[in-house]
């Protein structure tokens, strides 16, 4: 699937919230724009294949082999098979490497060194 051009947060329904626990507010600081706009990109993916989105969570990446401690997961449910579910995961890949593109040098670095999306059957 060729990814679809980036659009506004703005233009997003906010259907479902992103939960933030406190220690990855904390590591998010200064990117939360960033973080309504993956949110926002989630629900265009999950609108666009058919799929519900149940809900977001913000969790702390912690590293077992290094102590790095600044990374977040942006863990998605969604109610899919797991092709669906595959699919969702690589479009919202796509479209975070297209936003990559929009992106000022410190939030691009921010997204593709600290940020992983985790996909789930919900």
């Amino acid at each position: 699937m060729v990814a679809k051009p980036y659009t506004s947060p703005a233009q997003c329904q906010g259907k479902v919230q992103p939960q933030i626990s406190d220690e990855s507010a904390r590591r998010l600081r200064g990117h939360e724009k960033l973080l309504e706009n993956l949110a926002f990109v989630a629900e265009q993916e999950a609108s666009a294949r058919g799929i519900s989105l149940l809900k977001i969570d913000i969790l702390p990446a912690w590293s077992h082999e290094y102590e790095e401690r600044s990374g977040v997961v942006i863990q998605v449910e969604v109610r899919a098979t797991d092709e669906q579910r595959f699919g969702f995961w690589e479009g919202m890949s796509e479209r975070m490497d297209s936003l990559q593109d929009t992106l000022a040098p410190t939030e691009k670095d921010f997204l593709t060194d600290e940020i992983s999306v985790i996909v789930d059957q919900g």
